[in-house]
């Protein structure tokens, strides 16, 4: 017997609304307007699974670039494009899926997505030793996203992925052992596996395959338990109730008469790969069409719906799309995206904690904030093992004042090493971050934060990680400039040449004066404290966390 066909590509699972028969997909995709303009679908069986087959062609065109070519050359370029693509939806056992070919892709209607699939499976599939690249985004860390790359694979925690702190957005590596999947059943490689909202691998190509390769996906997610390494992928779970998406819809409006400080620009998961190569964007929104611009900015945004009254601004982001273009003159796309997709923001209800992230709801679960407090809680003591003065609220001391001032009457006890600046930062910001803020009457480690948001404590919790990971690296410059610094600042302060820190004190002035607990630190700070403390904790580093007396 030959050797069975496969081809990678992406498997979508659709919302569970949609019926995986072939009304329940027509109707469905019916009101989709690109769906719509295509020329009649075609109604066939893959294997046993109903499914239809719609297919895109796009008119030959002179190539965008050409006219640049031709003035730079002096030559006549006339080179045509001329794109084409094919959507396979189809449903197994109930369940609709959706597969493309070519440019097909662009065909799934976002809004059909079902966001927890392809995480799902790799929660429970993916060999934590052999992760190749992972994408995060924090959701205090103003729209930052980190991409990490290991052609070879490496284990998830060398990838530095903060179980409490960070949302997933695309994962990917080598499937574990026993995958009853084409593929795997014909090589003795590890099946290479990627998920965001979709599952990327080799799927077969025959019929008979193709349907045995997704029953065997849907088999997983409904039957194996995560792994532990990757319980936490699934900490923060997408609403689907859409009542509750109506409220938060509506949360989102107000918030977008202005935006600043409480919604981010960000770059969708779906067009990183992308973006690098887009010479401009094309923004439609609301039947407004803005000429192509250079760069991405929050306000090209929110001038298109401030004039919307507020329950009509989230609906037109989620109608209207944004473009990238590979020329200036916005001809020639790379791909689009509903407008939403390009923005996030945190809205509370109550107790309860959403992220808008890439279009969707994320509710923060109560087993992500169980466990983060119950991380953290032994690390706040009754008695804490040093003592530090009030600070002073009215009189507007800075960080840097209650530092010199800390270290000014502690008889030499506590040196300041506030503004001693060797590590870069890990979280982007211009300058680099110190060693600490204090040292320490027995060579602690303490950081030192008035604490007026979550965004500065995750901050000052990921300072102290980088901070000692960065004296106890073998290899260290940043170690023999600390132990030189603290020699020429107290005489009676020598430290030893391989010195590395044994305790890491944070000191922490709530910013309205109230008492410092586990309970009055900001949900996401609470993550990120518990991350930055199980990872000190491998290095044999106590991690003590301590409130500053309000004066």
């Amino acid at each position: 017997m030959g050797r069975k066909k496969t081809r990678e590509t992406t498997l979508y699972q659709l919302v569970p609304q949609v019926r995986g028969t072939l009304d329940g997909m027509f109707d469905a995709l019916a009101a989709d307007e690109k769906i719509c303009g295509l020329e009649e679908p075609q109604i066939t069986k893959v294997g046993d699974a109903p499914a239809i087959w719609f297919e895109a062609q796009e008119d030959e065109e002179t190539s965008a670039w050409c006219a640049d070519a031709a003035m730079t050359t002096g030559l006549d370029i006339r080179c045509k494009d001329r794109g084409s693509g094919g959507l396979l939806v189809l449903g197994v056992d109930g369940t609709a899926y959706a597969l493309s070919y070519g440019s097909g892709f662009r065909l799934i209607p976002d809004g059909l997505k079902d966001e927890r699939f392809g995480m799902s499976f790799l929660a429970r599939r993916l060999d934590v030793d052999r992760v190749s690249g992972i994408v995060r985004r924090r959701p205090d860390a103003r729209g930052r996203t980190d991409s990490t790359l290991v052609a070879a694979g490496a284990p998830v925690w060398m990838l530095g992925a903060a179980e409490n702190v960070e949302i997933i957005r695309r994962i990917g590596g080598k499937a574990s052992g026993g995958l009853k999947v084409t593929f795997a059943e014909q090589s003795s490689r590890q099946v290479k596996i990627e998920a965001a909202a979709g599952l990327r691998m080799r799927f077969g190509v025959a019929p008979g395959d193709l349907i045995t390769d997704i029953r065997e996906c849907a088999r997983v997610c409904a039957e194996e338990n995560p792994r532990p390494a990757l319980e936490f992928i699934e900490y923060i779970q997408p609403v689907t109730d859409p009542v509750l998406t109506g409220v938060l819809d509506s949360e989102l409006g107000d918030l977008l008469t202005d935006g600043r400080g409480k919604v981010v620009p960000v770059v969708p998961t779906a067009l990183l790969d992308r973006y690098d190569e887009a010479h401009s964007l094309t923004i439609r929104i609301g039947g407004k069409r803005i000429v192509p611009v250079a760069t991405f900015c929050l306000d090209d945004i929110l001038r298109c719906v401030r004039n919307r009254r507020p329950d009509d601004r989230t609906g037109a982001l989620r109608t209207g799309r944004i473009i990238l273009n590979r020329d200036d003159d916005g001809t020639d796309d790379l791909g689009e995206t509903r407008a939403i997709k390009w923005i996030e923001a945190n809205v509370p209800l109550g107790s309860e904690r959403f992220i808008l992230m890439d279009g969707d709801w994320f509710q923060i679960g109560a087993e992500y904030a169980r466990l983060s407090r119950a991380a953290i809680r032994d690390l706040f003591t009754d008695e804490p093992s040093i003592e530090l003065p009030p600070w002073s609220l009215a009189s507007n001391r800075t960080e840097y004042d209650y530092n010199q001032f800390v270290a000014a009457r502690s008889g030499g006890r506590f040196l300041c090493l506030d503004k001693n600046r060797w590590v870069r930062d890990p979280l982007g910001a211009r300058s680099p971050l110190e060693i600490c803020d204090l040292l320490g009457p027995d060579n602690e480690l303490i950081h030192v934060k008035r604490a007026e948001g979550s965004a500065p404590l995750s901050h000052l919790f990921s300072q102290g990680l980088i901070s000692a990971q960065s004296l106890i690296s073998a290899q260290s410059s940043v170690r023999e400039r600390f132990v030189q610094t603290v020699a020429e600042m107290s005489q009676a302060r020598n430290l030893d040449p391989a010195f590395t820190p044994k305790k890491v004190i944070y000191a922490i002035l709530m910013g309205n004066g109230k008492q410092l607990t586990p309970d009055t630190l900001f949900p996401f700070s609470q993550a990120t404290l518990a991350h930055a403390a199980r990872i000190l904790r491998t290095y044999g580093i106590e991690v003590e966390v301590i409130g500053i007396p309000a004066g």
